[in-house]
Parts: C-alpha cells; structure tokens; sequence
C-alpha cells in the first residue's frame, strides 16, 4: 500500500493514503482543478474523477417569506370566487417578494413553499350559514387550475369565526407554476374582513421551506 507523506521540517508529516478496501476499479484517477478557488469553497467531483472549486449550500434558515393582506372587507355569494382585488403585501418581509396579477401569484425562485390562507369572518344573514375557503395551483401558467385544499365552517347569524387552511406547493418552474385562491359563502351578507395598518385580520402567507 503506497503513502504519500509531506514531511514538515519540524519533523512532523501529513500523509496522503489509499482507501482501506481496493478501489472499485483498477486505477482510479483525479483531476485536480488548475485554480486554487476562493476563500470557504471545497472539492467536489463531477462522478468521473475531475475536480473542481464550489461554494458549499449555505443554511441560513427561512430565505423568503412575505404575507399579503386584505385592505378592506370582501364579500362573497354562494359560487367559488377567486381573490384578487384589496390585496397588499406587507414591507415585513423576508427575501424577493411573490407577484400578483389577477389574483394569480407568481413566485419569486423555485422551492419547496408553504402556503397559507388565514379567513376571519362575519356572517351577517342567517344561521348555519356555510362559508368555504380553498387553495388552488397551476402547473401550466394557469391554463388549468387543480383544488387542492378547502376548509368549510358553518357559522351562526352575526358570529365571528375564523380558520386556516395550508398546503405545501413544488414550485419547480416559477413560468409555470402558480397559486390562487378562492372563496364563497352561502349567502351575499357574510364577508372576510379587511386588515388595517398594524392588525392583520385576512391574509395569504408565503414560506419558502427549502430547495426543490
């Protein structure tokens, strides 16, 4: 077994050793790069033996988050309706921010993300009223649109009630992949209620939770 040993002239060495057990193949070869990198980069192998300098991933934690906000009360009847007027994001944020046009959203990178749609209402008409919240994602730059988390509650006449519904969306191709959501209500009196400037009563909420 060979040894390649870099003897200091101090007297100590570092040695340079073959694996434990017999390589896979009778001769395998590195090729180290020509630079000498930059400062934190490492080694990496491209499978067939060349080597090259990269920046390692960095875990920093949550790189983006951004909540959108309702600006004033939006009221909704007895069909599906898509969200997409009074919206305002909040300057709270962290990383690039989603886009929205239409009540579609578009998302700022590729990831994993959590998406959250937080409803507070008041139904003003009747009891056991109904009152539904849903999620929906397109993977076709919305052409096609998927549902893909509801939440119902049934609700008294002149009660508050509130409920979130979550989903967890692969965004792999930010032209292609999009997000809305939707609303509906049994009767035209129930309605979510507007967020002001330092209290968020109804939002959509955005976490990127890591690469795709």
């Amino acid at each position: 077994m060979s040894t390649i040993k870099l003897k200091h002239t101090g007297g100590n060495s570092v040695s340079l050793n073959p694996p434990v057990n017999a390589p896979t193949s009778s001769d395998v070869a590195f090729k180290l790069p020509n630079t000498d990198g930059s400062a934190g980069q490492v080694l990496t192998t491209d499978g067939s033996g060349n080597l090259s300098w990269v920046t390692p991933a960095t875990t920093n934690g949550i790189t983006m988050f951004q909540r959108w906000v309702f600006t004033s009360n939006i009221t909704f009847g007895s069909s599906w309706s898509v969200i997409s007027t009074n919206l305002s994001a909040r300057s709270a944020s962290i990383g690039s921010s989603m886009t929205q046009s239409s009540g579609v959203f578009t998302f700022p990178s590729t990831g994993i993300y959590k998406v959250s749609f937080y409803g507070q209402w008041l139904d003003q008409y009747a009891n056991n009223d109904y009152l539904g919240q849903e999620i929906q994602d397109s993977t076709d730059s919305g052409s096609n649109w998927t549902d893909r988390v509801q939440g119902w509650q049934s609700q008294d006449s002149n009660m508050y009630t509130s409920q979130t519904i979550s989903y967890i969306f692969d965004v792999t191709n930010v032209s292609t992949h999009k997000i809305r959501f939707r609303a509906q209500a049994q009767n035209s009196n129930a309605f979510l209620y507007g967020s002001t400037s330092t209290k968020d009563l109804n939002y959509f909420e955005f976490i990127r939770l890591g690469d795709t």
